[in-house]
C-alpha cells in the first residue's frame, strides 16, 4: 500500500475517534445518584483540588480561557459545588473552593478516571513504551498541523 494510502487512512481513523471522543465529552455521567456532570465540569472540580484554585489557576490547569472558566464556575455554583469568595491580596480574583457535594463528586470523578486510565492501559499493553511515545509524538504533530490548517484552501495549493 502507498504511503499516501496509510496516511488517508490515518487521519480518517483519527477523523472516527475525534467523532467518538466529542460524544464521550458531551455526554453527561451520573456519578452520584441525581448528580451528572459533564467531563469537562468535573475536571473543573479536579482542577480546583483540595486548597482551592483562582481562576487563573484554574485556565491554566485545564487549558482554557477565563471564559470558559467564568461559564463553568458559575453553573457549578449554582449546583451548589462550589463556592467562590474573593482574594484578600487581589479582589479582582476569585479563589474557588469546593463544597462537600462538590469534593465527594470530585473524589467519584477522579476514581472513574482512574479506572478509565487503568483500562485503556491494558488495552494498549499490546505497543511498547516507545510505541506509545510515538503515538504521543503523533498526536503533537497533528494537533500543531490542525491549528495552522487555513480557512482558505485555495491558499494552500
Amino acid at each position: 500500500m502507498e504511503r499516501i494510502e496509510l496516511v488517508k487512512r490515518l487521519l480518517l481513523e483519527r477523523q472516527k475517534s475525534a467523532k467518538q471522543l466529542r460524544r464521550f465529552m458531551e455526554t453527561k455521567r451520573e456519578y452520584l445518584p441525581g448528580m451528572a456532570l459533564l467531563m469537562k465540569e468535573a475536571h473543573f472540580l479536579s482542577a480546583i483540588g483540595d486548597e482551592g484554585a483562582t481562576g487563573t489557576e484554574i485556565a491554566e490547569r485545564m487549558e482554557t480561557s477565563l471564559g470558559a472558566v467564568s461559564q463553568l464556575a458559575n453553573r457549578l455554583e449554582k449546583e451548589g459545588y462550589i463556592t467562590r469568595m474573593k482574594v484578600k491580596e487581589d479582589k479582582r480574583q476569585s479563589l474557588f473552593l469546593l463544597t462537600e457535594t462538590g469534593k465527594t463528586l470530585q473524589e467519584v470523578h477522579d476514581r472513574y478516571d482512574e479506572t478509565g486510565y487503568k483500562r485503556m492501559s491494558e488495552r494498549l499493553s499490546r505497543y511498547t513504551d516507545e510505541e506509545l511515545e510515538n503515538l504521543i509524538e503523533y498526536e503533537k504533530i497533528a494537533g500543531i498541523i490542525y491549528s495552522n490548517i487555513t480557512t482558505k484552501p485555495y491558499e494552500s495549493f
